[in-house]
């Protein structure tokens, strides 16, 4: 719980903001949001240090209950609320299609998100991004090294990783350095902004590609041989940022 790992953090339980000015935010497209009964609930259960009255949305969607990215929005404020109690907070969707949450639009629905913010008259002090991918550069090297295998082409690759949810969901190399400028921009702005280095740890993903066909199997053979995080975590312009377990919940003994 969020007791615990202030405990292992050695963060004071009560340590709040006090300066109204101080802003955090979190940001996702396609159905990402969060509910405030749920963060009422949370707050219960949880940190009673949260001020729900300090969280809104900042844009006009508000996400979709039951979405993969209204599940992940929901944990993104309650967490950064738990650490960051009383700090105003923003919880932004500028881009609610649904091939930015499947999809290749996602890079897109970044790239505008990351160029408009660093434009903004008030910037946040931080933002978190929990959400993304295999960089652009990671999907090509995989395919590269599938078709040296000679059992499958580069053509027959590309399509399966877009068939698959939320794997490869930026466009091209110019694309993520255009994001990386973006990301520059906001760190030039003062923003300290932070990624999920991804579900999977230094591996991208939580198992094995499955399907019909030989591509799952080249995949999964070329992949291991390779560590991907998630991006934009990787980019030199935010710090990354993994998950600790401990071993019977206990802050003590780290897993």
């Amino acid at each position: 719980g969020v007791g615990e790992q202030k405990a292992a953090y050695q963060i004071p339980a009560s340590l709040a903001a006090t300066n109204p000015a101080t802003l955090q935010m979190v940001w996702g497209p396609g159905t990402f949001g969060y509910s405030p009964l749920g963060l009422q609930a949370f707050r219960a259960t949880q940190c009673p240090g949260i001020n729900p009255s300090k969280v809104r949305f900042d844009t006009d969607h508000h996400g979709r209950f039951g979405g993969d990215n209204f599940m992940e929005g929901n944990l993104d404020t309650h967490m950064i609320s738990a650490f960051g109690m009383n700090v105003s907070t923003l919880v932004s969707n500028t881009n609610a299609s649904l091939s930015t949450e499947e999809g290749d639009g996602f890079g897109l629905a970044l790239l505008d998100f990351v160029t408009g913010l660093a434009n903004r008259a008030v910037v946040p002090h931080v933002l978190s991004l929990s959400l993304g991918s295999l960089s652009a550069y990671s999907c090509d090297l995989l395919c590269a090294e599938a078709a040296k295998t000679r059992k499958v082409s580069r053509g027959e690759c590309e399509a399966f990783l877009q068939s698959q949810r939320q794997v490869c969901m930026f466009k091209s190399e110019a694309q993520v350095a255009r994001i990386n400028h973006g990301l520059m921009a906001l760190g030039l702005r003062g923003v300290s902004v932070l990624g999920s280095s991804g579900d999977g740890g230094s591996h991208w993903s939580f198992g094995p590609f499955r399907g019909a066909g030989r591509v799952p199997s080249v995949l999964n053979e070329v992949g291991c041989a390779f560590s991907f995080p998630i991006f934009p975590s990787p980019s030199p312009y935010m710090a990354s940022v993994g998950g600790t377990a401990w071993e019977a919940g206990d802050p003590r003994r780290p897993v």
